[in-house]
């Protein structure tokens, strides 16, 4: 279980750096969320094959519900990274930072009402520092719609480049919804811990 636990926090923390990491070299969008899919796809199938052994890791494998969700969080991870370049070249960077990083939120919100994880009602010190984050991100981010709308000399195009970092925190969030549905069926069905449904989610989406 600490392995466990340890190894999601990693995961979270590379995820987090990815918007850093992507504005501060400024590769193109296509190339950057083709590229970082196909290395998480050649890790991911490595590590499947050490444990294919397994009959639960071979009956997961082979699922049409889970293969469905792994397609739907590998399309939203990569328009996640598409979208994060198309803003990096018309937005702030800072105002493309928190609104992208603000996906935990819609997750958090997203996850009782599809049903996903414990479905421990949310207490009144989380409905607090949900509300407290809103407010910190439309501070940043409400100046910098309004300067953008407010742009005479700007095309249309660029007046609403806003949404571009806002499409791109909703498409994460529903990879990430996939991914804890992908890990919800993989436990349930075939009683494949959450390590390996992680793996087990790229490597699906390379079949």
């Amino acid at each position: 279980m600490r392995s466990s636990i340890v190894f999601f926090l990693l995961s979270s923390l590379l995820y987090a750096l990815i918007p850093f990491v992507l504005i501060a070299f400024s590769s193109p969008p296509v190339s950057s969320a083709s590229g970082l899919l196909l290395i998480t796809v050649l890790f991911s199938t490595f590590y499947v094959l050490l444990r294919i052994r397994r009959k639960s890791i071979r009956s997961a494998l082979f699922s049409p519900r889970i293969l469905v969700f792994s397609l739907l969080n590998a399309l939203g991870f990569s328009g996640f990274i598409l979208f994060i370049g198309l803003s990096r070249e018309s937005n702030n960077p800072v105002y493309t930072l928190v609104i992208v990083e603000s996906w935990p939120l819609l997750t958090a919100i997203a996850y009782p009402l599809f049903r996903i994880g414990t479905g421990k009602r949310v207490g009144v010190f989380e409905i607090l520092f949900a509300l407290i984050s809103v407010v910190g991100i439309a501070l940043i981010a409400v100046p910098e719609m309004s300067q953008q709308l407010r742009d005479p000399e700007g095309s249309q195009s660029v007046r609403f480049a806003f949404v571009l970092p806002i499409i791109s925190m909703l498409l994460m969030g529903v990879s990430s919804l996939a991914k804890a549905k992908v890990t919800d069926l993989c436990y349930h069905g075939h009683r494949v811990g959450p390590t390996d449904s992680f793996w087990l989610l790229d490597a699906i989406r390379s079949a």
